[in-house]
Parts: C-alpha cells; sequence; structure tokens
C-alpha cells in the first residue's frame, strides 16, 4: 500500500495512485488471461501436428497443419493410411485449368484478329402475377367469405357450431 503525500501536487498525485490501486486488479486479470491463452496454445501443440479420429474399421487421421484428411486402416500386422481425395483442391484445379485454356483462347482470337464475344443481357422475367380480371375474383371470394363470417359473429358469438 502506498501513503499519501501532502505538498502541492499531492491532490492529482493521490488521484493517480488511487486509480492505479483501483486498475491494479484489472491489469493481473488481463496478465492472467494473456498466459491462459498462451499455456492453451501451447498445450495444444503439445498434442502433436494429428488429430485421431475413430471410425468402424479403422480411423481419420486429420494433420491440423495442412488440414489433408487420411483414412487409416488395418493392414498386414499393422495400419495403412491413404490421403482422402480432396474436392476442395479438386475444385480449384478445374478452376485454375479452365482460367488458362480460357485466356489461352482470348490470346488465339486476338491475334486472328477477333475480338472477344460480348456476353448478351439477360432479359427482365415477365410479369407473371395474376390477371386483373382473377385478382377481383379473388377478391370478390374473399368478401363473400368475410361477410358470411361476420353474419355467423353477429348472430351468436358464444354459441358453437353443431357440426364439430
Amino acid at each position: 500500500m502506498w501513503r499519501r503525500h501532502h505538498f502541492a501536487a499531492a491532490p492529482a498525485f493521490n488521484a493517480i495512485m488511487n486509480t492505479i490501486e483501483r486498475s491494479s486488479g484489472l491489469i493481473a486479470l488481463a496478465l492472467a488471461g494473456s498466459v491462459l491463452c498462451l499455456a492453451s496454445a501451447q498445450a495444444q501443440e503439445a498434442n502433436g501436428r494429428y488429430v485421431m479420429s475413430p471410425t468402424t474399421d479403422g480411423f481419420l487421421k486429420l494433420d491440423t497443419r495442412t488440414g489433408d484428411v487420411s483414412e487409416c486402416r488395418r493392414a498386414d500386422g499393422g495400419f495403412r493410411c491413404t490421403l482422402t481425395p480432396d474436392e476442395r483442391t479438386a475444385l480449384q484445379a478445374e478452376v485454375d485449368r479452365l482460367t488458362q485454356e480460357n485466356a489461352s483462347l482470348r490470346q488465339s482470337l486476338a491475334a486472328a484478329g477477333g475480338t472477344p464475344p460480348v456476353a448478351p443481357q439477360a432479359k427482365p422475367a415477365p410479369n407473371t402475377g395474376p390477371s386483373d380480371q382473377e385478382f377481383d375474383r379473388a377478391l370478390t371470394l374473399m368478401e363473400r367469405f368475410m361477410r358470411r363470417f361476420m353474419t355467423i359473429m353477429k348472430d351468436d358469438p358464444g354459441k358453437q357450431p353443431d357440426h364439430l
């Protein structure tokens, strides 16, 4: 604990010391939180690079650094792991191939003196809403329904229908 001072700047000094004293708990909490985060990261690193998950006939091995997944099955006195196909890399390879093909086709077209075709503009979809006649018919039916319902409610609102 610090002691209070009695000099010209003492009120400001004492206020600063009080603030430091009150915020020391927050500083300690922040320091403890950062130590826990660091410990968690070190514990995860200590657990190793691979995560194993059991399956019915072996286990899956996940490489936490690269994201590769291998399927491991029992074979000839041990386990044999094979890398599972990754759809993401296959799709990215196809996108890259098509991009290169498109670029080479554009270069060939430019060398021949042509211009690349312009994509056609999409036409707006026609209005497929109901016609005026269909709309008027629907309103007429709804009006009849509401009038009949209101008549029933005015006659005897507490009476239960016989057929229920």
